[in-house]
């Protein structure tokens, strides 16, 4: 069975006046070398409901889509045209299946977001995308990890000035205080509508709780319960962050913080501390101005650690930065220890009453910061980091003790020796240090020098690695 498409060739003789010899109105060309080949002007194309064939302009009848060709893709009142009419005609010949609808002439994913899938919520000039800012979706809130709108009836929603006694809906909202009374599992999302909350946030639900900023939490935010969930996003806080399992050998609570920022002196509590949880933080900047131990990861005895992972951490000050112990386990990548203390320095291995503490740290960078390993009964793997020490005072070796083993590091200054793979008393190169930039200048001697058999994607700012043959010592990807 085939269909039968119906051709009426248009006749424009030429028409001779004054001995000149005008273009036939009716001559067209597909491309530049036709045209060139033919002595056609690039400009003779064929007007609406004609196609080119055979250098001359044609009306071409169609019952659907699929009788016309890519020059004028659509059905439109049996001709085959360039535009469409109406959503019927679309996607039309050689279209993307997902482009149903026509607007001003051409076939697309979406009109308005009621077009789009609840994974991409958007519509955006005809296209579905994910959300990118809480301003994207009509309840003010965007899951910026999923790219998802928040959907209204499961938030509860937060402002300085709220009230104490209000539903904690998006037209009024209440206080911290209130919205913690009203969150369950129907209900698990607080968000803020900016500006600084005073008071504690602590969560001891089993279900899951999200917090989303943008927004300034002071004081205590934690988690104490037995197996639940507590997640920060594009948070402030000025205070500290714990977490805790409610008891001693019961399930695992989980911490889980992106894009969050931990500012404190010490004198109401050190930065952040883990008893016994599961913890995930991603481009989380801590900062301890006064003295003592800027992050505690840590178990109860006899019943299991807690489980951190550390991506994108910019840690400063403490001593130590981190203080690991009681059986926990520690995995750092693409992180910043800065102006740690020199009597513990940047990872303290404290066997604790639990012992058998292990941790690896790789793709970071160390400045102005010690790592002592005397803890026989403790493991930590140190690979393709840099440590530097520019201090007043700095002693002969940033890098000691037996119970650390460092691969493709580079270290300075370094007297002893920690491995044959390893760079001793090189300048990295930073951009600049003394501001905080440890981006590594052109002629770096660890740029190209990691683990040729590591696997790590990206670095610190996201960039793909690598960017040359091999992967870059180092929080930072060298980009050309």
């Amino acid at each position: 069975m085939f269909v039968m498409r119906t051709v009426v060739l248009l006749l424009v003789g030429l028409v001779a006046s004054g001995g000149c010899t005008k273009a036939n109105p009716n001559q067209c060309c597909t491309d530049q070398a036709d045209c060139n080949a033919k002595g056609i002007p690039v400009d003779m194309q064929c007007g609406d409901g004609l196609v080119c064939r055979g250098n001359q302009c044609i009306a071409e009848v169609c019952t659907s889509s699929a009788d016309c060709d890519l020059s004028a893709p659509f059905c439109v009142d049996t001709s085959c045209m360039a535009t469409c009419a109406a959503d019927n005609q679309c996607p039309g010949n050689g279209g993307s299946a997902e482009n149903v609808y026509c607007v001003s002439g051409a076939c697309v994913t979406c009109r308005d977001a009621m077009d789009c899938p609840s994974a991409a919520p958007i519509c955006n000039m005809g296209s579905c995308r994910a959300c990118a800012a809480d301003t994207d979706c009509s309840s003010g809130a965007c899951d910026l990890d999923a790219g998802t709108c928040i959907a209204e009836t499961s938030i509860a929603y937060l402002s300085p000035t709220g009230s104490a006694s209000s539903d904690c809906s998006k037209a009024d909202p209440c206080s911290l205080a209130r919205a913690l009374v009203v969150v369950d599992v129907t209900r698990p999302n607080l968000k803020l509508t900016g500006g600084s909350y005073t008071g504690n946030l602590q969560f001891t639900g089993t279900f899951g709780l999200n917090v989303y900023g943008p927004g300034t939490l002071s004081y205590f935010i934690s988690i104490q319960s037995a197996g639940g969930t507590l997640r920060l996003r594009d948070l402030d806080i000025a205070g500290s962050l714990t977490c805790a399992a409610s008891t001693s050998n019961t399930a695992k609570p989980t911490l889980d913080a992106e894009r969050v920022t931990v500012t404190t002196d010490g004198q109401n509590g050190l930065p952040f501390s883990s008893d016994q949880c599961i913890v995930r933080l991603v481009d989380v900047a801590v900062t301890l101005t006064g003295l003592g131990t800027a992050m505690f990861v840590e178990g109860y005895a006899g019943s299991g650690g807690t489980m951190a992972t550390f991506d994108r951490v910019r840690l400063s000050g403490g001593d130590p930065g981190i203080n690991l112990r009681d059986q926990s386990t520690l995995t750092v990548t693409n992180s910043i220890f800065v102006n740690q203390g020199t009597t513990n320095g940047a990872i303290q291995l404290q066997t604790g009453t639990g012992g058998n503490e292990t941790g690896s740290v790789s793709f970071s960078t160390f400045y102005n910061s010690l790592l002592k390993c005397p803890a026989s009964n403790t493991v930590l793997t140190s690979s393709n980091n840099i440590f530097v020490n520019e201090s007043s005072g700095a002693p002969a070796n940033t890098v000691t003790g037996t119970a650390c083993s460092h691969t493709y590091d580079l270290i300075k200054p370094q007297a002893a020796a920690v491995g044959a793979t390893n760079l001793l008393g090189m300048d990295p190169r930073f951009v600049n240090a003394a501001m905080g930039d440890f981006h590594l200048m052109t002629g770096s001697p660890a740029i190209d020098a990691a683990d040729p058999a590591a696997t790590l994607t990206s670095d610190y700012d996201g960039t793909a690695r690598p960017q040359g043959s091999a992967r870059d010592i180092g929080a930072f990807e060298y980009k050309p």
